[in-house]
């Protein structure tokens, strides 16, 4: 396909400004475009990955591949750097909406294509040109396609969950067979554990009337513990008996003229005098 004039004017001179070889570089970009017409040039800034930009010629479009006897249209991009033709080439593949990069043998998660063709580029660079890579870059992308189609939003599927391993369980023993009814007949009767036994014996009878009841046993009970939080025991304070007096009655050595003073003179002289003991209140001791 002829390119229209106008295009190639454009071209050449965006390649007078910055570009090393320009007749080079010119005539393989024009035969580019001759052959692939789904290809348009345009200048874009591109950014390499040591972080410098440069203004390049950038050709973008689609590739048409056959694919199982279908032909597809693959969307690529050239970038054609300033050193050009003693630099290759910058080749991507440029997703759209409905479809992802598929990456594989020749390309990367980003997109970008690599090949030995490439890798050799600047030891053949005199015999190297844009339109003979793509024609094997075609053959690559027949075989192994580089974009597949985007799942729509809300059906992608996330991966299962693994599977847990489950642990094998010990066997069970199998339930045991009643007996037959001849046996069953024959089985004891289950003895009746202690407190069931109390549980079933009746209450004692009551006393006979005149027949003292006897005293219930008595039953140890532990005794508490002493509180030290307790106030101290009290104590009765000690008594004191009053104190006592002994009064000594003597007679007077004058008698009186009283007609008893001589048995009572006599009285004194044969029985001794005792002390009797008296309180303070005046009254007399028990004892006297």
């Amino acid at each position: 396909m002829v390119v229209q004039q106008h295009i190639l004017n454009w071209l050449y001179s965006v390649l007078t400004s910055e570009y090393h070889d320009v007749n080079r570089t010119y005539n393989d970009v024009a035969q580019v475009l001759s052959q692939y017409p789904s290809l348009s040039p345009r200048t874009d800034v591109h950014t390499f990955p040591n972080g410098a930009s440069a203004l390049l010629v950038h050709l973008s479009g689609t590739l048409p591949v056959v694919f199982r006897g279908t032909t597809y249209r693959f969307p690529i991009s050239v970038w054609v750097p300033h050193a050009y033709p003693k630099e290759a080439p910058l080749i991507y593949v440029t997703p759209t909406e409905n479809i992802m990069v598929r990456p594989g043998q020749h390309v990367d998660p980003q997109g970008q294509v690599y090949h030995p063709y490439l890798a050799g580029w600047s030891t053949y660079w005199n015999k190297s040109t844009i339109l003979d890579f793509l024609a094997i870059l075609r053959d690559v992308f027949a075989k192994e396609p580089p974009v597949i189609a985007r799942p729509p939003q809300g059906q992608v599927r996330s991966p299962p969950p693994p599977q847990q391993q489950q642990q094998p369980q010990p066997p069970q023993a199998p339930p045991v067979p009643p007996l037959p009814q001849e046996l069953a007949a024959r089985s004891p009767a289950p003895v009746p554990s202690p407190v069931q036994q109390d549980a079933a014996r009746p209450p004692p009878p009551p006393p006979k009337p005149g027949v003292p009841a006897a005293a219930p046993i008595p039953q140890h009970q532990p005794s508490p513990a002493p509180s030290y939080a307790a106030a101290p025991p009290t104590y009765e304070p000690i008594r004191r008996f009053p104190q006592t007096r002994s009064l000594s009655l003597r007679c007077s050595s004058a008698s009186t003229s009283s007609p008893d003073s001589t048995t009572t003179a006599a009285a004194s002289s044969t029985t001794p005098w005792r002390a009797i003991p008296i309180t303070s209140s005046g009254a007399r001791h028990p004892s006297a």
